[in-house]
Parts: structure tokens; C-alpha cells; sequence
């Protein structure tokens, strides 16, 4: 399905973080997109998407055969976030639950992106931090990934 036009198909950011959304709600998991405003609920999955740069692929447009670059590098970035107090023991969990929703790439259907698929999504690391303040544990779970525009999503020229 053809995108509407180039800036609604460049919004890498916006259609990966809904993406990761929906699996990660439909998995039961309380999920936000970090740009949002984020409830104060705990747990909470805070996600957020960076794009970097293009990999130098090009594919063909499939109305015209135009080449364009067609796949960039990115991390997807999920905070789980619980309360020290409250609900300390599903941390771990939630933490085990995201890592086995991100290896399975048939969970990125063309209804959650209808414009871009999944090429590639590997856990890249994750930081432990503990905010006194609030007393939270958070874990910052990073996964590198690379994105790709469907050839069929490229609109008319």
C-alpha cells in the first residue's frame, strides 16, 4: 500500500514506536511512547525510537523501478520502569517479557507498519539504574535495528 506522500513515509520514529506499542500492550504490558505524556503508573514500559543512518541498500520502487535508499540503522530504546516499593518483583518479568517479544519479527506485521518492515532488531545492552528520588528501578534495554521501506509503500511520483 502506497504511502500518501514522502513525509508521511519518512516518519521512521512515529510508526516504530506505535508499532512497539501495540505488541507490547497486546502482550498485556503497560506501554507508552516517551515523547507522550507518560502516566505516573508503575510498571510502565517508556519506548522511544532514534533513527540513524541510511545503510546504503537501495531498493526499486515497484510503480516505477526508480531506485531510492531504502533501509537506515536505528535503536529502539525501552525503559521498563517498577516502583521499589510496590511492584519490585515483576521487574525482572517485564524485563524477560520485551526481550522475548523483540526476537520474534512476526509480531511487526504490515498492519502494525503498513509502510516499513523490520529488517533486522537485536538487543544491543541494558543499563540498570535506580531513581532514589522516585523509587524506581529502571532498566534501559537497547535494540539495534534496521528499517525498511516497503517497496510497494513508495508513493506516486
Amino acid at each position: 500500500m502506497p504511502a500518501p506522500d514522502f513525509p508521511k513515509l519518512y516518519q521512521f520514529e512515529d510508526y516504530v514506536e506505535a508499532a512497539a506499542k501495540s505488541i507490547l500492550s497486546e502482550a498485556g504490558l503497560v506501554a507508552v511512547i516517551s515523547r507522550e505524556d507518560a502516566p505516573a503508573v508503575t510498571p510502565r514500559v517508556e519506548i522511544s525510537c532514534v533513527m540513524g543512518a541510511a545503510t546504503e541498500h537501495y531498493g526499486r520502487r515497484a510503480e516505477d523501478g526508480e531506485l531510492f535508499l531504502d533501509r537506515w540503522t536505528g535503536s529502539l530504546n525501552f525503559d521498563v520502569i517498577t516502583d521499589r516499593v510496590k511492584n519490585r518483583e515483576q521487574h525482572r518479568p517485564i524485563r524477560a517479557k520485551l526481550r522475548w517479544l523483540m526476537q520474534d519479527l512476526s509480531f511487526w506485521t504490515i498492519d502494525r507498519l503498513p509502510y516499513h518492515q523490520v529488517i533486522r532488531l537485536i538487543e544491543s545492552g541494558t543499563t540498570p539504574e535506580l531513581r532514589n528520588e522516585k523509587e524506581q528501578d529502571v532498566s534501559a534495554l537497547v535494540f539495534s535495528l534496521v528499517l525498511g521501506i516497503r517497496a510497494d509503500a513508495w508513493p506516486a511520483p
